[in-house]
Order: structure tokens, then sequence, then C-alpha cells
């Protein structure tokens, strides 16, 4: 397969985002909120000089995260993934960004620090396509930190914080993708895709209990995973800076969310976090998530 040519129309509209231009970036926020419900309330915890920058990165973020989810075949991901890193090769060296998430963290001064960070999660996203799933928990939490755990140190880096909060966010997000990422089990099994890693289960299994076949094997895998990698102990004064507090709560949310259901990421009620986080901001910027 190829991939749409730089300058058709189909290129600047099969993944659903709008057209590059100053109108189109206005809506990224909305976008964001759209794409990625869960960390939308990060746009607004921003300054309000980088909330067109933080809606952009989540967007550019949902975006990688679709291309893999929503692909029916494994060339298909990779023809998408590929589409996106050639998007951003190209605003970096001053050509046409084409959309207004890559126009907006690729295309300025920053730019080369923004794919830095992006540059290895689409990388990760590729190894994951080809592979097919995990071979062990370690391999489970790279991917991890390397895509959720990258995008929120970046936040946290785009905002000016100091190393400590960088670093608190980066494994806050990492610990958010480690739960979060099972959420969305049902989704790559439907290419014979598996999350929970090779050590703790065998693929087989998983894909049998995707198709309905009750394999409590499953969900013993899933609760050593999460005791694998358990919350990272953050320190209370870091904990109450958003950028780390939005993630961290995400985190605790989708833990809580498996532990209901028996640690069965297949389970019907799996699946996005039934609350607003965006009603809880106020209340994560007075205290601690513990």
């Amino acid at each position: 397969m190829q991939l749409p040519p730089r300058s058709s129309p189909r290129s600047a509209t099969a993944q659903g985002a709008p057209a590059a231009g100053s109108a189109a970036a206005t809506r990224l926020p909305a976008e964001a909120l759209a794409l990625d419900r869960e960390r939308a309330a990060l746009v607004f915890a921003a300054p309000r000089g980088l909330r067109q920058t933080f809606a952009a990165a989540l967007v550019f973020n949902a975006q990688l995260a679709r291309a893999c989810e929503e692909a029916g075949e494994d060339m298909v991901a990779l023809v998408r993934l590929a589409f996106w890193r050639e998007a951003m090769e190209r605003a970096l060296e001053g050509g046409d960004a084409g959309r207004p998430e890559v126009a907006a963290l690729f295309a300025g001064p920053g730019g080369r620090r923004t794919a830095a960070a992006f540059a290895p999660a689409i990388a990760a996203r590729e190894g994951f396509v080809e592979a097919r799933g995990f071979p062990d928990v370690a391999a489970y939490r790279a991917f991890a930190e390397a895509t959720s755990g990258a995008l929120h140190a970046l936040l946290a880096q785009l905002a000016g914080r100091p190393a400590e909060v960088v670093e608190a966010a980066r494994a806050a997000g990492t610990a958010y993708g480690v739960a979060g990422l099972l959420r969305s089990s049902r989704a790559y099994a439907r290419r014979g895709a598996v999350l929970v890693p090779e050590e703790l289960v065998p693929p087989w299994r998983v894909l049998a209990r995707a198709g309905g076949v009750a394999v409590p094997e499953v969900a013993r895998a899933v609760r050593r995973l999460l005791e694998a990698l358990p919350q990272p102990e953050i320190a209370p004064h870091l904990a109450r800076d958003p950028l780390v507090a939005v993630p961290l709560r995400l985190a605790v949310r989708s833990r809580r969310q498996l532990e209901r259901t028996g640690f069965d990421p297949f389970a019907p009620r799996v699946g996005p976090l039934p609350f607003a986080l965006l009603d809880l901001l106020p209340r994560l910027l007075r205290r601690p998530v513990r």
C-alpha cells in the first residue's frame, strides 16, 4: 500500500482532522476534547498561551493511537503511522504541515524538541503493530513510557516545569498508559493483536477471551501485570501540580475500573472512564492524588 499523496484531498481528511489554517487551529481544544476526553482537562489547566499547543499535542497523540486501534489490518496501521511521521518531518523541514496540530507542534522553533518526544512514540507503535503484542512485562512498560509517559513529560516541559515535575509527569503518564492501554484490548484483538504480555498468558488464550470464550487465565494475567507495575510513589508537593495530578488520577480510575470487572479487559463495562474529568479539575488543583 502507498501513503496518500502529500497534497491530495484524501491525505488532508482521511484521519478526520480539520484542514490546516488559523480557523482550524482555533478548533484544536474542541478537537482534543472530542478525541481525548480523559486528558482534555490538561488543555484548560495549561497557561493561556500554551492551550493551543497542549491541544495539538493531545490531538496528534490521539491520531497516532487511532491509527493503531481503528485499522483493520496491520499494514493499514503502519501506513497511517508513516503518514503522520512524514507530516511531522515535512513540518520540521519547513514544508506544508497540512494539519493544524502538526503545524502547531513541529513548524515552530521548538519543533525539534517536540519531535524528540513523538518520534520514539511512533516507533514504539510501529514495533507493537509488527509484533502484535509484547513478549514480557518490561516491554509493556517500555511501550507505556514511550507513548503516554513521553506525552505527559513533554507537556510539563512545554509549560516550563522544573525537572522533578517533568519526571513526575512522566511517571504518572506511564502509570496511566499501563492501566489505560488495557481498556483498548477489544479494539486491538479485532486484528489479532494482544496487549497482555506473552510471558503472563499465551496470546491465543487472550484472543479466545476476546471472542467470547470464558478464559479465567486472562484476568489472572492482567492482575499479575498490574501488580508487577504498581502506581508510582510521587511526592505530595509534586502530585499537586495538575500536569501530574491529572494522569495520576486517570491511572487510579483506570485500575479501579479493571478491578471492578475482575481484571477482565474484555468485560462489557471496560471502556472510557465514566466521569467528567473537567468537573474534578478544581479538586485536583487543591490536593494531591493518593
